[in-house]
């Protein structure tokens, strides 16, 4: 071996450690998310009021955003003005725009939020919250979508992100199975999953498996309050 090809396997004998060092520090960006939460909205009488929030997470320097959203308005109805989230607004102050909720049955044509400042917001945060009203039971789930979705950062540049979208559990409450009434074998569901959380594991319908179905109340657990939201509606039906 030459010298100098011996002084290039000395340089590189010294400088691999220290890449291999560099380059495991990196680590990697996750990609934004738009989302509305929950994912899965619990099950509510007729008349009462469901809240879905609009959330991001991994934002980067966000500056303005706007959406669209449908529904089936058999099932829902918006009922107020959404509201503006505190995510982007705890940078700078605000101009959140709300098109006419009223005009289109089953939309929102448009919610829009920018930010006065030329400083983003960076990290995870509700952008806005929604109030439905529940107008009807049906036998499964209704889609909330979310449409015509944009985000841009504080150059003016479009931020990359995927969308997820929520359901409406629109049966009655304590219909675990879908069937269109509350009866024994609701009851028997939700005996099988009492006390367990997700962490619980396990095939839905099995003894002390969870099942996300049971979650009346959409807390995590199923508990004495499914208990009871079931109990006070026993033998309903649609």
């Amino acid at each position: 071996m030459n010298k100098r090809l011996f002084a290039v396997a000395i340089v590189l004998c010294i400088m691999l450690p220290v890449l291999a060092g560099a380059l495991g520090n990196v680590k990697a960006v996750s990609p934004a998310v738009l989302s509305l939460q929950p994912v899965v909205v619990p099950p509510a009488d007729i008349g009462k009021t469901v809240v879905v929030k609009l959330h991001v997470d991994n934002a980067s320097n966000l500056w303005s955003w706007k959406v669209q959203m449908t529904w089936d308005p058999t099932y829902l109805r918006v009922t107020s003005d959404p509201v503006e989230g505190s995510f982007l607004n705890s940078v700078n102050g605000t101009l959140f725009l709300v098109a006419p909720y009223t005009s289109t049955p089953g939309a929102l044509n448009e919610v829009s939020d920018t930010s006065l400042g030329s400083i983003g917001a960076t990290g995870n945060g509700d952008l806005a919250t929604f109030n439905f009203t529940v107008l009807a039971h049906g036998y499964n789930t209704t889609a909330i979508n979310l449409t015509g979705a944009a985000m841009v950062d504080a150059s003016y540049n479009p931020i990359t992100f995927s969308v997820v979208g929520a359901n409406f559990t629109n049966t009655i409450p304590g219909d675990i199975n879908g069937d269109g009434k509350v009866s024994l074998i609701d009851l028997v569901f939700l005996a099988n999953a009492y006390g367990t959380t997700p962490a619980s594991g396990g095939i839905p319908g099995a003894p002390h498996a969870w099942n996300p179905a049971c979650d009346l109340n959409g807390n995590g657990k199923i508990d004495l309050a499914d208990l009871v939201a079931l109990a006070l509606h026993y033998q309903r039906h649609l």
